[in-house]
């Protein structure tokens, strides 16, 4: 087959054209190639930075499961020595409350003691304020009888008065009297008698009382 020169140099400028499109091809591929080698080697790099943030993180997380491994075991300690102590002032609490019921009931059973001497103490002391009440109560109404007869038995001219009752220390009755010389002088006449008038009064006050205790048992 035989070419003319314009079909050669066509063909020729053809292939020198696609020569030229390879070459840009290639030289794109290889730009192309450069960029894959630069993202893969960046990609890489990025890679490397995540494992090592990997790698610390990692490390980070042991050490904070360690350091809530320490804290659980310390935590776990704390809480039985809490458990302890609790017991113990449970104890304590019942100790102290078994004390206190101890003390209250001593100190009712003392106080209840205390109460019933000191009623066995009272309680003669009040049946001696009743008797002493009692013999007052007579001496008042002794003194009323008394005044009574001296004005029955003179119009008032021999005159004796009790002027005053009392208890003493000893829980002993006195009753005082005020007279008059007729008083005495009566009293004599009607056969009282005595070294001094204290004594003829003491004498008749005597038989009075006498009368006065013989007219209640009657």
């Amino acid at each position: 087959m035989f070419y003319t020169q314009h079909e050669k140099d066509l063909v020729n400028r053809k292939i020198r054209l696609l020569e030229s499109d390879i070459q840009d091809e290639t030289i794109k591929n290889q730009q192309h190639v450069k960029d894959l080698y630069k993202l893969i080697s960046s990609l890489q790099q990025h890679i490397s930075e995540i494992q090592n943030q990997l790698l610390d993180q990692q490390h980070t997380n042991d050490h904070l499961l360690e350091k809530i491994d320490s804290n659980y075991d310390m935590l776990d300690k704390r809480i039985d020595e809490r458990d302890v102590e609790i017991s113990d002032l449970d104890s304590r609490i019942t100790d102290i409350k078994e004390e206190y019921i101890d003390d209250c009931n001593n100190s009712f059973s003392s106080v209840s003691e205390d109460i019933t001497e000191l009623n066995n103490k009272l309680n003669p002391l009040f049946e001696n304020v009743d008797i002493l009440m009692t013999e007052y109560k007579k001496a008042v109404n002794l003194s009323l009888k008394y005044t009574e007869h001296v004005h029955r038995f003179d119009q008032g001219k021999p005159r004796a008065e009790i002027t005053s009752s009392y208890v003493d220390k000893d829980g002993k009755l006195n009753t005082e009297i005020h007279w008059n010389d007729e008083f005495v002088q009566n009293l004599i006449k009607q056969g009282f008698t005595g070294g001094s008038d204290q004594e003829v009064v003491q004498l008749w006050l005597a038989n009075l009382l006498h009368q006065f205790r013989e007219n209640e048992k009657g």
